[in-house]
Parts: structure tokens; C-alpha cells; sequence
């Protein structure tokens, strides 16, 4: 569904927001506002910052997944390869759409390889034949 982008920007800029309820003590949150046809969500700590727009049916959907702890880090799309050494130095791979990420688990926010499905599945087969 596109987002009345006009009436959005307007409401934007005269919204009124609220902290989640859910806000760490370190001031770590997140504010929501109600507009007409969506939710935006912003960082508390940067209120001029960008904002995220959800479609009201999609922002219900994140806040029951939240609630039932299915968006946490727990559910992280990122494994340890399964030949990974013991002494943690290993990479850790995930699905997207489209797409297989590879990271350094030593460094989860380091930089990422994104390969498309079959480059990811050649790879892979020349890393167990040993080519």
C-alpha cells in the first residue's frame, strides 16, 4: 500500500509522540506516533532523525512478535557454520530474500558478504570438494 507522502511529511511535523512502554533505563528507546494511515517510529535519542513507517496492520504485527519475543536478537538470522573451530573464530552465514549473507562472528558488525543463492551454493561446493 503506497503512503500518502504529503498528508505523512505534514503530520509528521506536527505529531505527537510517545515512548514505548517497554524503554530501558539508559534512555535506549523507541517513540511511536499514530498518524492516519500509519505508525511512524523514531529513535528518542534522535528526534530529528529518520523514521520508520509502518502500515498500521504491519506495526501490530511487530508489536505482537515483540511481545511474544519473536523480533529479538534471539532470532537472529545469523548461525555459526557448522565446521566452525573451538576457538570461536568461524563465520556465520544467513537467508535473506534472494540472498546468503557471511560474516566474521569475531565481529558481528563488521562488514558482510552478500552472495546470490547459486553463488553461495557454488562456493560451497568448491569449499567441500577443496577447489
Amino acid at each position: 500500500m503506497p503512503f500518502p507522502r504529503a498528508s505523512t511529511a505534514a503530520e509528521l511535523a506536527t505529531a505527537t509522540w510517545r515512548k514505548s512502554s517497554r524503554s530501558g533505563q539508559q534512555g535506549s528507546c523507541v517513540e511511536l506516533a499514530g498518524l492516519t494511515t500509519v505508525v511512524a517510529i523514531r529513535d528518542s535519542k534522535n528526534p530529528d532523525g529518520p523514521k520508520l513507517l509502518l502500515a498500521r496492520d504491519h506495526a501490530r504485527d511487530l508489536a505482537r512478535r515483540l511481545r511474544s519475543g519473536l523480533a529479538t536478537p534471539k532470532t537472529s538470522p545469523w548461525r555459526k557454520s557448522g565446521r566452525s573451530g573451538q576457538d570461536g573464530a568461524c563465520v556465520e552465514l544467513a537467508s535473506f530474500p534472494g540472498a546468503v549473507g557471511v560474516r566474521d562472528s569475531t565481529d558481528p558488525g563488521g562488514p558482510k558478504l552478500f552472495l546470490s543463492r547459486e553463488d553461495a551454493r557454488q562456493l560451497a561446493r568448491r569449499i567441500r570438494s577443496g577447489t
